[in-house]
């Protein structure tokens, strides 16, 4: 098939797709907590950095809750930061945090999360300010209707691609808790993975 002129000067080539998929996992990391403390690794589940608990003097949430950083001061001084963008399981971690840190807001989070909405597309209990922190879609507005028949359209699309298989993998259509996040109860699902195996 040939591209209009259009299409060759607008749209994305395939190298430049590529490329910004690469970027993209390479940017990506992995936080787990334990009892001694974090580790942190890049897709190819090296270690990248590493704190124990016992080697953090204090903890800080910087830049509220969306789009923000978690803020370690270690006890040589040094400073060191896990931004939430990038870093999965970064609320998890919010969770995780022992108690003991002077600057640490534990009933700030404690809040944080009792007070988030129930996602309709991936089913967590992640909705902030219209956004879900776990899927990243925007909550259900009446000004959608632009561009979907009704809510319910809107929501099955939106889960197609949320619960959408790698590959040949298949469908995996769930919400359990994950990242830090409980189920939402009243979640309902629009799709099965019969729509996957059209």
């Amino acid at each position: 098939m040939k591209l209009s002129i259009f299409q060759r000067l607008f749209l994305p080539r395939k190298k430049e797709i590529e490329s910004l998929i690469d970027k993209i996992i390479d940017e990506l990391r992995f936080i787990e907590t334990n009892d001694k403390g974090i580790i942190i690794t890049n897709s190819d589940k090296e270690v990248v950095e590493q704190f124990n608990w016992y080697d953090i003097k204090d903890v800080e949430l910087v830049n509220g809750f969306s789009e923000g950083e978690i803020s370690f001061t270690l006890n040589n001084g040094e400073q060191k930061s896990i931004p939430e963008e990038h870093h999965e399981s970064w609320y998890e971690l919010l969770k995780k945090i022992p108690q003991g840190f002077s600057k640490y807001d534990y009933e700030g989070v404690r809040a944080f999360f009792d007070n988030l909405k129930g996602c309709e597309i991936c089913g967590m209990m992640s909705v902030y300010e219209g956004e879900c922190l776990a899927c990243g879609e925007e909550e259900w507005k009446e000004e959608f209707l632009d561009e979907y028949e009704s809510k319910e359209e809107y929501i099955r699309e939106l889960q197609l691609d949320e619960f959408e298989p790698i590959d040949d993998e298949e469908a995996v259509i769930s919400n359990k808790p994950k990242s830090g996040f409980k189920s939402f109860e009243g979640w309902k699902l629009m799709i099965n993975s019969q729509y996957f195996n059209k």
